[in-house]
């Protein structure tokens, strides 16, 4: 009998210490999740987090990143410009409640978004994977997303995430001296060839153009997913809470790009795209067919080109704000008085 109660305790004991390594790890990655970093390990966070007055916030992938001048629209359009563009993987939903979180009164939010992000459905593991780490920036106050995605991250990942956390408080000071001297130095989040060393994607080798810029499009028949369609009821909030928000296409660069073959689909997607923008009260600007760059204006990607077409891109680009009615939102002030709200 006595041996029965032994074994009886010992799967008690063994059954509140799982559950209790349950609540404590869960509670952990909740904590952790949801501190909030001063001075974060990412330059671009720290614009969005830390600059003032209205400025122009722009956010999609890496196309944004390696396709539009900030100092050039800041320039023409006499307002503070931070490119936060990264990856075209990462989640619309969470790039806008991530500038919501930030974002002023009168902000101008512009989204050049690459075709994927009209009707992808997934999200990769390497942005879920990386939510206590590197992006921690991205991660929201949900306790029951947390659950959920606690238990889907490896505890590997969890462990080198929690080393990324700890390195970030160490490095706020050093991080702080580098941010000043990157702002007066112009930086506002843009591609800079001399802090990369860039090799030429395999994808964009082996890879047909259309292909590679139209992937979840074709796989989706051109048809804008019910992702993207939340993602529109997400932005008609955020303007109602005062943020100006449109639109713009993406730049693609190669000599096979919108071929022959699939230029009936791309008018009827690029018609659709157009249309419930419309109505939905949103606004997109600019002309898709005009951002299609030939192959010598490649980097090393058929969604990334080369310095001198970020220029001509650019120019086109103010020149469409400049004609559109978003053009009222801009404040009218003098020239870089903008700096002054800094």
């Amino acid at each position: 009998m006595s041996q029965v109660k032994k074994s009886k305790s010992f799967l008690l004991m063994i059954g509140g210490s799982l559950i209790s390594l349950i609540i404590i790890y869960t509670l952990s990655y909740y904590l952790l999740a949801t501190r909030e970093i001063l001075v974060s390990h990412s330059y671009k966070q720290f614009l969005l987090q830390h600059t003032q007055g209205q400025r122009l916030i722009i956010d999609s992938g890496s196309n944004s990143f390696f396709g539009i001048d900030s100092n050039l629209l800041e320039k023409e359009l006499n307002i503070l410009t931070i490119n936060l563009a990264d990856n075209a993987g990462y989640p619309l939903k969470n790039k806008l409640l991530r500038i919501e979180k930030y974002s002023h009164q009168g902000d101008i939010i512009m989204l050049p978004l690459e075709w994927q992000f009209y009707s992808y459905d997934k999200i990769p593991d390497v942005f879920l994977n990386n939510l206590l780490g590197n992006l921690n920036y991205y991660h929201q106050k949900s306790p029951l997303q947390d659950i959920k995605q606690v238990w889907s991250t490896p505890f590997s990942i969890f462990i080198t995430d929690l080393n990324h956390y700890r390195k970030s408080i160490k490095n706020n000071s050093s991080n702080l001296n580098e941010y000043h001297i990157k702002f007066n130095n112009k930086e506002r989040g843009d591609f800079i060839q001399e802090n990369f060393v860039l090799e030429f994607e395999k994808a964009s080798k082996v890879t047909p153009c259309d292909e590679y810029v139209l992937g979840n499009a074709l796989k989706n028949n051109f048809t804008l997913s019910i992702i993207f369609k939340e993602n529109i009821k997400l932005i008609q909030q955020l303007q109602k809470k005062g943020l100006h928000i449109f639109f713009t296409w993406p730049v693609v660069v190669g000599d096979n790009c919108y071929s022959d073959k699939r230029v009936a689909e791309l008018k009827r997607f690029v018609n659709l795209i157009k249309k419930t923008m419309k109505d939905n009260g949103l606004i997109i600007v600019g002309d898709p067919y005009e951002n299609k760059f030939s192959q010598k204006f490649m980097l090393n990607s058929y969604y990334h080109i080369n310095a001198k077409a970020r220029t001509i891109h650019t120019k086109k680009l103010i020149k469409h704000i400049k004609k559109s009615v978003i053009h009222s939102w801009f404040n009218q002030n003098e020239s870089s008085s903008y700096l002054l709200n800094i």
